[in-house]
């Protein structure tokens, strides 16, 4: 029996050097064995479906490579205020005016790269949304006015992020699927 085996039934690699106070206790049933969708356990040799590709010039909501990476730039990198934002296409905007007509700047402003952001999909997982207002008892006076208001959350179902990270290429090899 190696040592790993000692907690861990089905014989997965236990790190050996744990900080101290830290236990790795595998669950004899969750094992992380490579399974379809029903549950029937998938042979190691076995080759992945094929995952379609994307043409490499499809920037989906995008016009084209150039509008994404701004994009991503203000939002991600910078995470630049939706005032920079608005000025920095004001003066876009300002600098590609010619006499001749010119170009528009790649976003008009915040709420259009906000619009374009939000309206991007994450993989095939939608986005879903529900809405929430306070039910319980109102004080006499002063009520606070959040317990009048509607409140809306939007988000992608964990389970399909979870499906579409599983499926995810770049992540093969990099977590162990064996709950502990």
């Amino acid at each position: 029996m190696s040592p790993s085996s000692a907690n861990n039934p089905h014989d997965y690699p236990v790190p050996t050097k744990l900080a101290p106070g830290i236990v790795h206790d595998y669950h004899n049933e969750l094992t992380g064995d490579i399974c379809d969708a029903n549950g029937w356990e998938i042979d190691l040799n076995t080759l992945p479906p094929p995952i379609s590709e994307k043409d490499p010039n499809d920037w989906a909501l995008y016009c084209d490579q150039m509008q994404f990476e701004t994009a991503e730039f203000l939002f991600k990198n910078a995470e630049m205020s939706a005032g920079n934002i608005d000025r920095l296409c004001d003066l876009w905007g300002g600098s590609l005016h010619t006499q001749e007509g010119g170009y528009a700047p790649l976003f008009a402003d915040h709420k259009q790269l906000y619009k374009t952001i939000d309206s991007t999909p994450l993989g095939d997982v939608p986005w879903d949304s529900f809405k929430l207002k306070y039910s319980g008892d109102h004080p006499m006076s002063n009520i606070p006015p959040w317990m009048d208001q509607m409140y809306e959350f939007w988000f992608h179902p964990a389970h399909s992020l979870i499906v579409n990270m599983l499926a995810n290429t770049e992540f093969d090899g990099k977590f162990d699927y064996v709950p502990y």
